[in-house]
């Protein structure tokens, strides 16, 4: 199943040009200014780009308890805790691996 018996799936036009992938037009519209926000504190209305609307969002649910929020900026602000996998017993290892590990002490 490649390019040889399905030659239709060639992208002859091959990858997008910088600005026309789907990250490169999100990320252009999450910097327009365009969210009007009201400080709840002071009742003033203020411009806000998208992304800190996004932002500010995600802080008022995780703040009124939602844990999906609250686990979400955990992650982005201290990154997501490394998993650790004991085992029991030994592990075979290929000759190929078992001989560049053996180099590498060596060294």
């Amino acid at each position: 199943m490649g390019f040889i018996e399905h030659p239709e799936n060639i992208n002859r036009k091959g990858r997008p040009r910088k600005g026309k992938g789907l990250s490169d037009i999100l990320g252009s519209h999450a910097k327009k200014r365009d969210v009007e926000y009201i400080d709840p504190k002071t009742g003033e209305r203020k411009m806000m780009s998208r992304n800190q609307a996004l932002a500010a969002k995600l802080w008022d649910l995780a703040l009124s308890g939602d844990i999906t929020a609250i686990k979400y900026i955990y992650d982005r602000i201290d990154g997501k805790p490394q998993e650790f996998i004991e085992t029991r017993g030994s592990i075979a290892l290929t000759e190929a691996i078992r001989g560049a590990y053996e180099r590498r002490i060596e060294k």
